[in-house]
C-alpha cells in the first residue's frame, strides 16, 4: 500500500495569509490534467511533492496506467496538490511555474530528485520567515531548500530569477494550501497519495481491474 499519513505542520495554516503575491503575472495553480480532457473516466490523484510514496507511484505505477488507459483515451488523470509540509508547497509551486504543457514533465523531474531537495534543512520559521518574505526573498538569505530547488530548476531550464519569484509567490502558495483544504472537505483526504475514481474514493492506488470496471460502467 502506498500511503503517507497526513501530519501538516501548524505553521502551514497561517504562514502566507497576510502577505502579497510576488509574481507580476498570476500563475494558474488549478488542477492539471494528463490525457484527453474528454476521456470518459476521471482519476483524481491527491499528492504531496515531498511524499516518497507519491514519487514511487509516479515512477512505477503511473507509466503503466498511462500506457494502457490514458494514452488510449479511456481515462484522464487530474493531479491535485495536497501538500503535507512546507517543502511540498515549494515543490508544487515550482511545477506550476513551468509552462502548462511542461507541467507533468516537471512533476516527474521534481519527484525524481525528491531526496535531494525535500530533506534539505528548512532554515527559517515564524517571524524570521515572514521577514524574509516581506523583504522580497533576498537571494543572500535563501534557505537551503530553495537553493536545492533553484539547482533543480536550472536543470529543467528555469532561470534562477524565475525560481525565486515562483517560490516567493504567496498567492500561489496560498492556492496550494487551499487545494489541500478543499480535498479534506470534499473527499476527506487524509494521506498521500490518495485517489478518487469517477467520484469514488479508493483505499489504495487503482488497479487495472478498478480502471477497467470504471471504463465499462461508462460504456453501458
Amino acid at each position: 500500500m502506498l500511503r503517507r499519513s497526513f501530519a501538516a505542520a501548524a505553521f502551514l495554516s497561517g504562514l502566507f495569509a497576510a502577505l502579497p503575491g510576488a509574481l507580476a503575472e498570476a500563475v494558474d495553480a488549478s488542477p492539471k490534467t494528463l490525457g484527453d480532457p474528454d476521456a470518459p473516466v476521471t482519476l483524481i490523484e491527491f499528492a504531496s511533492m515531498s511524499c516518497p510514496h507519491c514519487a514511487a507511484f509516479h515512477a512505477q505505477r503511473l507509466p503503466e496506467i498511462k500506457e494502457t488507459f490514458i494514452d488510449t483515451g479511456m481515462v484522464k488523470l487530474e493531479f491535485r496538490d495536497f501538500p503535507l509540509n512546507g517543502p511540498a508547497v515549494f515543490g508544487g509551486a515550482l511545477a506550476h511555474c513551468a509552462a502548462p504543457d511542461r507541467y507533468f514533465a516537471w512533476i516527474d523531474l521534481i519527484f525524481s530528485a525528491q531526496r535531494e531537495w525535500a530533506t534539505a534543512a528548512f532554515g527559517m520559521t515564524g517571524d524570521s520567515w515572514n521577514a524574509f518574505l516581506e523583504a522580497d526573498c533576498p537571494r543572500s538569505e535563501w534557505p537551503e531548500i530553495w537553493e536545492k530547488l533553484a539547482e533543480l530548476g536550472g536543470k529543467g531550464g528555469m532561470s534562477e530569477r524565475r525560481v525565486g519569484e515562483c517560490l516567493c509567490d504567496v498567492d500561489l502558495q496560498n492556492a496550494l494550501l487551499r487545494s489541500r483544504a478543499e480535498a479534506i472537505a470534499e473527499y476527506d483526504i487524509d494521506h498521500t497519495p490518495s485517489f478518487v475514481l469517477d467520484g469514488k474514493r479508493l483505499d489504495d492506488p487503482p488497479t487495472d481491474r478498478d480502471l477497467e470496471r470504471a471504463v465499462a460502467a461508462r460504456a453501458e
